[in-house]
């Protein structure tokens, strides 16, 4: 008969996010198999446990998400804000789009 009880097997990060919150990277298992969670979790006077704010990936995805993130650029600026995108309405009226990001 499989198991079919989700089990947490190894926690392999925590990351606080604010008072009372936290993301957690863990290993589970659950019908024989085993998965890499992130999830948000909170500690409370009325609740402490995982919420539904996060993702569970298999192995095969890891190795995807790994690969995505280690594409990512190299600068410690490059998701900072770098300059405005201003929308020209008319001679009187520009409004402030937001950010563009990167370079």
């Amino acid at each position: 008969m499989p198991n079919t009880t989700f089990e947490i097997l190894q926690v392999i990060g925590v990351l606080p996010v604010d008072e009372g919150a936290e993301i957690r990277v863990s290993v589970d298992s659950f019908k024989g198999h085993k998965y890499i969670s992130v999830r948000k979790y909170l500690k409370s006077e009325t609740y402490t446990g995982p919420t539904k704010a996060g993702i569970t990936l298999s192995p095969e995805m890891i190795d995807k998400v790994s690969q995505t993130i280690n594409a990512l650029p190299d600068k410690k600026n490059f998701l900072q804000r770098q300059q405005p995108i201003l929308l020209k309405v008319n001679k009187f009226k520009i409004i402030n789009m937001g950010f563009l990001y990167g370079k």
